[in-house]
């Protein structure tokens, strides 16, 4: 099963989308998300002109059917769409989870050796949250985790630079280390991945802390960090604000879990430009 196709990842490698549509069928997916209109024509009239071969129809039909057959679908008697989950259901969902998200986490540096941080060495955090609306509500778990730790967390929504300029020298002193959240979205709301508007503003803000005592976390965007932190020498990729991955970056974060990944992009300066 594909992913959207109309989507910028999978753009402008085939002349149009009917033709990236068709070729994805051709090369195995059995089930395309968001074809175009003339998609199932356009497969039906190649397979009857032996452009694309009948088995591959009948493969994708198979699976298809199998898969139905798996949920109960091909039978009158069971239509249910959404179920209760069970405790087993939920314990389930809960040891899946944490699994995901703790083989996820992503340190992509730490060149100042600053993990990982501990309540002895200060425990005064700040967290400046960068998202679209209500990034201290989502980026609450972040909070509570680290308090549950032992940290003392104040919070910064999306901080203008113009509200806090005087201040920052003193809060630098205030605090042993700026966590520096993004939980922008290009799909919340619907644009570009690059900043804008407010998200511009609390960057602004965050930038003027000192950097060897920042940590730059994207919850997010995993080009966020290169495009915007550069300079600071600790930095985590996340990539999704759930609760079961804020937890792990926590631990990651606390030195209770090592971070086994490997970034999926690279975004070095030199890339960039």
């Amino acid at each position: 099963m594909t992913d959207a196709l109309n989507m910028a990842g999978c753009a402008g490698y085939c002349k149009n989308r009917l033709e990236m549509t068709v070729q994805c069928f051709t090369a195995g997916a059995d089930v395309v998300l968001w074809p175009s209109l003339a998609y199932m024509d356009t497969v039906e009239a190649r397979i009857l002109r032996g452009e694309i071969p009948m088995e591959r129809l009948d493969d994708a039909v198979e699976r298809v059917w199998a898969m139905r057959e798996r949920f109960g679908y091909n039978t009158k008697e069971n239509h249910e769409i959404v179920k209760t989950l069970t405790d087993t259901d939920k314990a389930f969902v809960k040891k899946t989870g944490a699994s995901v998200a703790e083989k996820a986490v992503t340190v992509v540096e730490n060149s100042n050796n600053e993990l990982p941080i501990k309540v002895e060495n200060g425990k005064r955090l700040l967290l400046i949250t960068v998202g679209e609306e209500l990034s201290t509500e989502k980026l609450a778990v972040t909070k509570r985790e680290l308090e549950n730790r032992g940290f003392s967390v104040d919070m910064l929504d999306n901080p203008k630079i113009w509200n806090y300029e005087s201040e920052i020298d003193s809060l630098s002193n205030v605090y042993s280390k700026v966590l520096v959240c993004f939980e922008n979205r290009y799909f919340h709301p619907l644009g570009t991945c690059l900043l804008k508007n407010k998200e511009s503003y609390a960057v602004w803000t965050a930038n003027m802390f000192d950097p060897y005592k920042r940590i730059a976390i994207s919850y997010a965007n995993p080009y966020s960090l290169g495009i915007y932190e550069e300079s600071v020498p600790t930095k985590i990729n996340a990539y999704s604000v759930d609760t079961f991955t804020q937890k792990a970056v926590v631990k990651v974060l606390t030195g209770e879990l090592q971070a086994t990944a490997e970034s999926p992009v690279k975004w070095e300066s030199d890339m960039l430009k």
